[in-house]
């Protein structure tokens, strides 16, 4: 049912563009994930807790913490970001006719 449904719908139609970067496949989803986090850093590792929300084998955790690590170092290494101050908004002055009408009607 939810096949026949789907036949035709284009992900166009809902406002986005998908295109195939590559295609990454291995019997096992970790080699999977792997594989993924070596060609498009970050990506695998966003994929780890949803496929491996358990523990992992030492190696697997050596594996990951050296990408976690590579991720920081890359983040630190960036110029930081900075938040622009708000801008200030000049005060509002409501006349005297429209006070007396936002006190009689209430949010």
């Amino acid at each position: 049912m939810l096949r026949g449904q789907a036949r035709g719908r284009v992900v166009n139609s809902m406002g986005m563009s998908l295109h195939m970067a590559a295609r990454i496949q291995s019997r096992k989803v970790m080699l999977a994930l792997m594989n993924t986090e070596r060609q498009f850093p970050s990506v695998g590792l966003a994929l780890l807790k949803v496929f491996f929300p358990g523990e992992l084998s030492d190696e697997e955790h050596k594996f990951w913490a050296t990408r976690r690590e590579r991720q920081r170092t890359s983040r630190n290494a960036k110029t930081p970001w900075t938040a622009t101050p708000p801008q200030t908004t000049p005060p509002v002055t409501i006349p005297s006719a429209a006070r007396v009408a936002v006190s009689r009607y209430p949010i």
